[in-house]
């Protein structure tokens, strides 16, 4: 039979349906499960912070714990790189000196 992590892999697009099925009182649980997952898929990865839900598991531009798609900048202020949200319509920060970003 397939294990959890074939049919996780399996049907991408349906991720988010993953999040709505877990109560949000175990959403931690969840992302939990994720940085454990990837960690072992890309054990000498170094997982990027997600903006968005504060978890280890930014891959090749996309978060794979809350499926938000990221975009690693230098902050014209710090000159550090960070991550923010691709499509966020609202001023985000620097993670690193708190200016904002202008995009």
């Amino acid at each position: 039979g397939k294990t959890f992590e074939d049919i996780f892999n399996e049907f991408p697009e349906n991720r988010s349906l993953l999040i709505e099925a877990i109560h949000y009182s175990r959403i931690e649980e969840y992302f939990n499960f994720v940085e454990q997952q990837l960690e072992h898929q890309h054990p000498s990865y170094l997982l990027s912070l997600c903006p968005a839900c504060s978890t280890r598991s930014v891959v090749s531009g996309h978060c794979e714990a809350c499926f938000e798609d990221i975009d690693e900048i230098t902050c014209p202020i710090c000159d550090e790189e960070i991550n923010i949200l691709s499509n966020h319509p609202f001023d985000q920060h620097c993670s690193e000196c708190g200016e904002p970003i202008k995009r």
